[in-house]
């Protein structure tokens, strides 16, 4: 049968059946066919004789399917068996990988000089359809002047010995995209770097005058190290008439492939199609990696309908569809988050992607990605039609951090502000918090003024300068009003916190609780805040002793005040990980438990504070030797800050990171890794590049690595661990102790043992003295050593371990 034989208006039906089937769930595709046997029972016999060819379409080709006879036969389990094991040229063929337009793909194995494995493509056995041969070659052509990374290359291609044409191409061991990001709980940001590896790969082909026509998830597989590749050209539209069979791969008219829910306006219209046509499919795909379902619910509409929604109507914002959109459902606390974020900028890149003409789309991929780029850097992008308010806030997040300290020092500031005046019910009192605010706000609006590109005479002033300079002004300033000092000193003091400089923080807070013991010494409550800060900032600086002090005056402080005061259990929670920290694992145990049998009374079972002292608890329990249960502990911490915050929450990814190091003691290394490199993601898409808590995770998971035998890869990690910790942080902090022990671990681990020395040495001794000789991470460092001085001949090696002075023993 075929489509010439076949009076034009019943073809017609069998399109529009055909596009009804290709968008419809597999229970509506069972009720088509029933519909079509009661109008016309001949017309279901024509239908099924290519639905034979698989149970749901994945693409809707208007030409004859029932030309695309299967070239298998099933066993009676329904295997394939018709193709396996045949030779095709130098190739054995093994299973079946999917069917297309033009035939099969499989995966095979070369049999002759070399072995390797490709991805055979096979046109099917009525190669005598002129049409489908020639656009098999055209495909050949096509692949073989599109060489680039991000496409799957065309390694050979000949004629079997029955002259049917194959090609052989790399196979691509990965995920569709959309399966990708969500099975790695991807970031707004990350999904976005990913997808502009995707144009990238667009643009080459668009350079080379290909358009491919079917962009979408199935045909974009993201292999295990995060790069996706392009695959199925075998529709593309070559745009360069002088190559052979050029004029083949052209679209004919009443011949346009495509896959409906990613078509362009202009394919389903058949007019003449052009790079925009990819254009508007990456905004589709776009839509689906942001919103997590697609722009357009096609599923049980028919022809016309699919027509009159996308070359008519528009689709909802990216950023309501993940509120639920025209299905108004309830939105969650990580759902409003994720579309807040997807608000604005996204949005209007998306949607000028898709624009129904295709002239006001992007012109190219290339600028599509570049726009992207603008707003993951904080530019005003081209999708929006900027006010001067959008272009400010533009121009304010192109350095982020000085972004986020204004936002941060603003809001402390007028919130700490307001809320200490709704505090106090004397009228004397809310004046002179009137005028504190007043002055606050005027401190830090002249402060922030001077990075204005003006003020500034045109340097890009950075976030630290800025900062400094404010420190400098309050020198002299405001020398008679102490309490004014200490709020501002309390505001700065939180931003370097904020920022990871905590050996600045505590400074800052130290002096803030002065100017207030001096103003009103008092107002208890105020001043056990403020000793809390400082123990913060010295315990995140790894000064745990110091730290260790001011939490237990803060913890006395609102025990008189208030035993009941919600502040304590986070106290409690910080003075018990200082203990832990400081070798005493069984007074901090005891406090563990007071806080997790507090928490579960005044809070509940599933509340973000049992959660925290879970977490504490599971990590002094692997402190303790205890990994089942810490296990346990912190799988229960993480259900519960994944319940309530987004799976990408920085507190999600805390827990995610002391899990990890838990299965790594237990040797459970693939998923230690696993936790980890989920920890990393997060933090890295939060947190600047040299921020502390993203160079903790590069050392967890370069220890990890080491273990696994990926030298290389944890050096790497190991190296932008202790750098960056290293050029913030004291020698002898804790952390930076950690990350140097991590570092040595690898030298030595290389052979390199006169390094390895070094480092280790260094990082014994700062651990011995911040977490105690027993601590698993410094008996780590003194086995090394030791192992070392062994090696190199020394008669008593533990006696190059009592002084902290380097060791004279040259280089090997």
């Amino acid at each position: 049968m075929s489509q010439k034989s076949m009076d034009p208006e019943r073809w017609k039906r069998i399109k529009e059946i055909l596009f009804t089937w290709s968008v419809a769930s597999p229970e509506r595709q069972k009720e088509i066919l029933r519909e079509v046997e009661q109008e016309d029972p001949a017309l279901r016999v024509d239908l099924e004789e290519f639905l034979e060819l698989d149970e749901t379409l994945d693409h809707f080709i208007e030409e004859p399917l029932w030309s695309f006879l299967k070239d298998e036969s099933t066993d009676e389990s329904g295997t394939v068996t018709g193709s396996i094991g045949r030779r095709v040229g130098p190739y054995r063929i093994e299973k079946l990988l999917g069917y297309g337009g033009m035939g099969s793909v499989y995966l095979a194995s070369r049999e002759d000089d070399y072995e390797q494995q490709v991805a055979l493509k096979w046109v099917r056995e009525d190669s005598d359809n002129a049409e489908i041969v020639s656009r098999f070659y055209a495909e050949r052509q096509i692949l073989a002047h599109l060489v680039h990374p991000g496409i799957a290359r065309l390694l050979d291609g000949g004629t079997s010995a029955d002259g049917r044409p194959y090609l052989a191409m790399e196979f691509v061991d990965g995920e569709p995209i959309d399966t990708y990001c969500e099975k790695n709980h991807l970031s707004i940001d990350q999904r976005l770097r990913l997808f502009r590896k995707v144009c990238v790969a667009v643009h080459f082909a668009h350079q080379n005058l290909v358009v491919h026509r079917d962009l979408k998830p199935s045909n974009i597989l993201v292999t295990a190290d995060g790069n996706p590749r392009l695959l199925d050209f075998g529709i593309a539209k070559l745009l360069r008439p002088e190559l052979p069979h050029a004029s083949a791969a052209a679209t004919l008219p009443g011949q346009s492939p495509m896959t409906p829910a990613y078509a362009s306006p202009e394919q389903l219209r058949a007019e003449p199609i052009t790079t925009a046509s990819d254009i508007y499919a990456l905004g589709v795909l776009l839509y689906r990696l942001l919103a997590a379902r697609p722009p357009y619910r096609l599923e049980g509409k028919g022809y016309h309908e699919v027509l009159q929604l996308i070359c008519f109507e528009y689709p909802t914002r990216p950023s309501e569809a993940v509120l639920g959109g025209e299905d108004r459902r309830p939105a969650g606390p990580g759902e409003r988050r994720w579309a807040q974020k997807l608000s604005g900028d996204l949005d209007s890149i998306v949607l000028k992607a898709m624009r129904k003409e295709p002239e006001q789309r992007y012109g190219s991929a290339a600028e599509l990605s570049e726009d992207i780029s603008r707003h993951l850097e904080g530019q005003p992008v081209q999708a929006r039609q900027g006010n001067w308010l959008y272009l400010t806030s533009r121009t304010l997040r192109r350095n982020k951090p000085v972004l986020a300290t204004l936002l941060f020092v603003i809001g402390f500031a007028l919130t700490t502000t307001f809320l200490w005046r709704q505090a106090e019910s004397q009228r004397e009192r809310a004046e002179q918090g009137e005028s504190t605010a007043r002055t606050v706000t005027n401190f830090l609006e002249d402060l922030f003024r001077s990075a204005d590109p003006d003020e500034a005479k045109g340097r890009d002033l950075r976030v630290l300068e800025v900062l400094e300079r404010g420190r400098a002004r309050l020198e002299g300033a405001l020398g008679e009003e102490p309490e004014t000092r200490a709020e501002i000193l309390g505001t700065l003091g939180a931003v370097y916190q904020n920022l990871g400089l905590f050996e600045q923080s505590a400074e800052l807070l130290v002096e803030a609780y002065e100017n207030r013991m001096a103003h009103d010494p008092t107002d208890r409550r105020e001043l056990a805040k403020d000793i809390n800060n400082v123990a913060t900032s010295y315990y995140a600086a790894g000064s745990y002793e110091r730290a260790e002090r001011y939490f237990r005056q803060a913890l006395a402080m609102y025990q008189r005040l208030d035993p009941a005061d919600p502040h304590l259990p986070a106290i409690m929670h910080n003075l018990a990980s200082t203990l832990r920290l400081r070798g005493r694992p069984d007074e901090a145990e005891v406090i563990q438990g007071q806080i997790l049998e507090r928490s579960l009374r005044i809070y509940g079972p599933r509340s973000p504070e049992v959660a925290t002292s879970l977490f504490s608890f599971g990590i002094l329990k692997r402190d303790l030797g205890d990994l089942p249960e810490s296990e346990r502990l912190l799988q229960r911490a993480l259900e519960i800050r994944t319940e309530r915050f987004s799976p990408h929450h920085t507190k999600v990814a805390e827990i995610l990171s002391a899990l990890g190091r838990t299965l790594f003691e237990a040797g459970r290394l693939g998923e230690a890794r696993q936790l980890l490199e989920r920890a990393l993601r997060i933090r890295l898409d939060r947190f600047e590049e040299d921020h502390p808590t993203v160079a903790v995770s590069r050392s967890n998971l370069a220890e990890v690595l080491l273990e696994l035998g990926e030298i290389e890869a944890a050096g790497d990690l190991a190296r932008l661990a202790f750098d960056s910790l290293s050029a913030s942080l004291p020698e002898k902090n804790g952390r930076v102790a950690n990350a140097r022990r991590v570092l040595g671990a690898v030298y030595f681990m290389q052979g390199d043992f006169h390094r390895a020395e070094i480092e280790l040495r260094g990082s014994y001794f700062a651990l011995r003295e911040s977490r105690g000789e027993e601590a698993s991470a410094t008996e780590h460092a003194r086995r090394l050593l030791l192992e070392i001085y062994r090696a190199w001949g020394r008669e008593d090696p533990e006696s190059a371990l009592e002084y902290p002075e380097p060791s004279s023993t040259p280089a090997p």
